[in-house]
């Protein structure tokens, strides 16, 4: 429990457990092929992974009217020199471009790997 300076509990509770109950909202996975590179400049590259299974919550509703060609992955390189080479693993940043997508959201973090050579 994170109080703000000179703010203390009155019963000295320093921790806390929540429960979150997700009501009307649903998860489903959408399978992502379209992994784009940022960042790359000057460096050769392989992206390893093809596919990325996305879990997304939202209402049943916004769910069903979104489709796989809906959803990108973006991994960033910036943070890699010319000179560098080997299998990493970066995060992919994941998008959904559609009408459809207010309110909906990935659960998790997702990752790709990526040879630089």
């Amino acid at each position: 429990l994170h109080l703000p300076d000179g703010l203390t509990a009155a019963d000295g509770t320093e921790n806390v457990t929540i429960d979150v109950a997700h009501v009307g909202t649903f998860t489903t996975i959408f399978t992502v092929t379209d992994i784009d590179v940022t960042g790359a400049v000057g460096i050769d590259y392989a992206i390893l992974d093809k596919t990325l299974s996305v879990t997304v919550r939202g209402t049943l509703e916004q769910l069903s009217k979104l489709r796989p060609t809906d959803f990108s992955a973006v991994v960033d390189l910036s943070g890699y020199a010319e000179n560098t080479s080997g299998v990493i693993t970066e995060v992919a940043e994941i998008r959904i471009d559609s009408s459809y997508a207010e309110g909906v959201y990935e659960i998790g973090e997702y990752t790709v790997q990526v040879r630089i050579n």
